[in-house]
């Protein structure tokens, strides 16, 4: 099933921005074979583009736990099942001069109608073509939302064997500092937990009453309370590619 939140011009509160952008948004998770213990750090986002669904996340993710991509586990809420995925891919842009951070995503294409056995499974990806813009139209002190999902303590349920998750949502204002051309830095309020984990994530802005994708979380930090995130030109980029070579 396919989602964006359309939102009135009015403040929204933090109950409306939860169902506006946590949905679609997945910790990620990795398992070698059924029945393992689930395990990982990061942040995914589910997206919808040209008639084909993503997972989008950093590529370090998957690099500094030096794990095999293919052993990721998109699980839906209210199913036990998980997505199957049909290929991946990541970017290339050589001559950037922020190349460690344009480069720094990593998509898996998603079977959008998968067969399990008859039982049919619905779930939320972002439109992205019709709900995404350039962070290059972004202006200096501009709201800003981000989302992740951290490693904060007790996440494991040893006894349950699964993973209990909750995401954080970062609301702050876009800086006049930037990394280097085409990566950005949101100012935030205080965090009341480690950033760990939310690298990946989905960074969003509003414009007339609508949420629309402008980015991807590729750093974070706590004490100096700023998240930098890529343009979500270099996503669409490697989403058209990956379209044209289909």
């Amino acid at each position: 099933m396919d989602s964006s939140p359309h939102n009135s011009r009015y403040e929204l509160s933090i109950n409306e921005i939860y169902t506006a952008l946590v949905t679609g948004t997945r910790p990620v998770f990795f398992q070698e074979t059924e029945g393992d213990f689930i395990w990982g750090i990061g942040t995914l986002f589910l997206a919808q583009w040209g008639g084909k669904q993503f997972a989008i996340t950093a590529k370090h993710v998957i690099d500094n736990q030096g794990v095999n991509p293919q052993h990721l586990r998109i699980f839906i809420p209210g199913y036990k099942v998980a997505l199957p995925l049909v290929g991946a891919s990541t970017s290339n842009h050589p001559n950037h001069e922020c190349r460690e951070e344009v480069e720094d995503i990593f998509v898996w294409q998603i079977d959008k109608e998968p067969d399990f056995g008859g039982e049919e499974l619905s779930w939320h990806t972002w439109r992205m073509k019709e709900f995404w813009m350039p962070a290059n139209i972004l202006k200096t002190g501009q709201q800003i939302f981000a989302v992740g999902y951290p490693d904060v303590d007790n996440r494991y349920d040893y006894e349950a064997m699964k993973l209990e998750t909750p995401p954080l949502i970062a609301i702050g204002k876009l800086s006049s500092d930037q990394l280097g051309n085409d990566v950005y830095t949101i100012d935030c309020d205080d965090f009341t937990c480690d950033l760990n984990g939310i690298s990946g994530g989905p960074v969003f802005a509003r414009f007339d009453g609508y949420f629309f994708y402008v980015g991807m979380i590729v750093r974070a930090g706590r004490i100096a309370q700023k998240i930098h995130f890529v343009d979500a030109i270099y996503v669409t980029l490697l989403l058209d590619q990956i379209e044209k070579n289909s």
